[in-house]
């Protein structure tokens, strides 16, 4: 009776700790859109999950959040795609960052890295923006890349060097977001 129990325990514990969410690998102290402190080894999630570093003098960067923001609702629902936008920014352009977050209603998880530890940790010593690392539920990073593939809204002549003279609006603007759909179909498709 006892070695019955004793399997049952352990088939018990086994799969509950394989049912539970796993959590990220990585462990790199944080700040909220609210000023709290978190760790990013506490990031937990059943689905694929993007994370994604920026910062407020990137225009790529808010580009890309802005083309995904109005697609991002019904992406989520269709596959349970996660994202976590982590600010590069200094203490100092905090507030900047904030309002550009409230500007442009963007609907990610939100969080600071101050020091750039996390951005350095994740990308051996490179502080680029924008990194886009791309994990299955399970934390198995899938697709890591930088930079952004910068359009005039609505055609596909790159529009890098009008973005960055000045000729255009942000909001003129749109980044090809058909790499990021592809690899999360494939994720969810295994």
């Amino acid at each position: 009776m006892k070695k019955i129990f004793a399997i049952l325990m352990t088939v018990s514990i086994t799969y509950f700790a394989s049912s539970q969410s796993k959590t990220f690998p990585i462990a790199s102290t944080l700040t909220t859109i609210d000023g709290e402190t978190i760790n990013s080894n506490t990031f937990k999630h059943d689905g694929p999950i993007i994370i994604d570093f920026w910062a407020t003098y990137c225009k790529p960067c808010i580009i890309k959040y802005n083309t995904l923001k109005d697609k991002y609702a019904e992406w989520q629902k269709r596959t349970g795609v996660k994202i976590i936008s982590i600010s590069i920014d200094p203490a100092s352009r905090v507030e900047s960052a904030k309002k550009f977050v409230e500007a442009f209603e963007w609907p990610y998880e939100m969080y600071f890295d101050l020091d750039s530890e996390l951005i350095s940790k994740l990308n051996n010593g490179s502080k680029v923006v924008p990194l886009t690392l791309i994990y299955d539920k399970d934390f198995n990073l899938v697709h890591k890349s930088t930079g952004a593939s910068v359009l005039y809204e609505g055609s596909a002549k790159k529009g890098v060097k009008h973005l960055y003279s000045g000729k255009k609006e942000i909001t003129d603007f749109t980044v090809d977001l058909s790499k990021y759909f592809e690899i999360i179909d494939q994720i969810i498709s295994k």
